[in-house]
């Protein structure tokens, strides 16, 4: 009986959300530019630079821009964090600078600034 309850919470789940499809382009020169994986109705993009470090990563659903959004620099350093639902903005959207400290944030509610955080600058 253990076994076959087993095998059902293994297999349902996989059937359910099924195998994802992904799709790759290439730049001229062989490296990855940038990967679709989608599974139902969500999508994760994923851009590369051409030194194979990622660009930056988005996600949608149905169409619309939904879930985490992340930009970084060539040399793999986080550059924003951002969050989308339904393709308005929502949540905490947080800047980064060049150190990799997070010098902004700014708190969306349906793609209005509700609150805007400014980070401590150390005084010199």
């Amino acid at each position: 009986m253990i076994r076959i309850l087993l095998i059902i919470a293994i297999v349902v789940p996989n059937l359910c959300i099924g195998k994802p499809t992904v799709k790759v382009n290439y730049y001229e020169s062989g490296e990855i530019k940038c990967e679709y994986r989608k599974q139902k109705n969500h999508v994760r993009v994923t851009h590369y630079y051409k030194n194979g470090e990622i660009k930056s990563i988005s996600h949608f659903k149905n169409g619309h821009k939904h879930g985490l959004w992340q930009d970084f620099n060539q040399d793999g350093q986080q550059l924003t964090n951002a969050f989308f639902y339904k393709n308005k903005k929502d949540g905490f959207w947080t800047f980064y600078n060049p150190e990799g400290n997070a010098h902004c944030s700014l708190f969306y509610k349906g793609n209005k600034i509700v609150k805007v955080i400014q980070a401590q600058v150390a005084a010199k």
